[in-house]
């Protein structure tokens, strides 16, 4: 069990709260190219694909911006924090 509960430790330490998430960036971008791959399938008619593909693309989008908006109000939140614990209102 000491096994168990040094690796949890160490793996805590390891884990930064103050850097960003990149996977709202990674979707936004899979979105963007989505939508190219979206507009090259529909140039050559493909049109069930291309509605399929835009779909995904606005899923990934919707996904990557809203999970950027949400770290970004994470870290804001953390600025607060320190803020307050440090009495520098």
């Amino acid at each position: 069990m000491t096994m168990t509960a040094e690796w949890e430790n160490s793996a805590g330490r390891l884990r930064n709260e103050t850097e960003p998430n990149g996977l709202g960036l990674a979707l936004a971008t899979i979105g963007i190219v989505a939508v190219a791959l979206a507009m090259t399938v529909a140039g050559y008619g493909l049109l069930g694909w291309a509605i399929v593909i835009g779909l995904a693309s606005i899923t990934c989008l919707w996904a990557g911006i809203s999970l950027e908006v949400a770290e970004q109000r994470r870290l804001q939140g953390l600025g607060d924090e320190r803020e307050r614990s440090d009495g520098l209102r």
